[in-house]
């Protein structure tokens, strides 16, 4: 495991308790026209995830604590 992590907030940890006991999904969809290459669509998307930690962090259940790796894959 790498990076720097934080204590999960009281909330987080509910919320992460209520998935651990069954999963909670969630998906959202765009149409986009024309659709872009792939490729763009990938780094754009890397590009916003090395904005945001918490887009490439995961929960150590150990702590619970977030865990926030240098680099996580994007695929599209």
């Amino acid at each position: 495991m790498t990076g720097v992590g934080r204590p999960l907030g009281p909330s987080e940890e509910l919320i992460w308790r209520l998935v651990e006991a069954g999963s909670i999904n969630f998906a959202m969809t765009a149409r986009v026209s024309p659709a872009p290459p792939v490729d763009l669509l990938e780094r754009a998307l890397a590009s916003v995830q090395a904005r945001h930690p918490l887009l490439r962090a995961t929960i150590d259940p150990a702590g619970p604590r977030f865990v926030v790796h240098p680099t996580m894959p994007v695929a599209c």
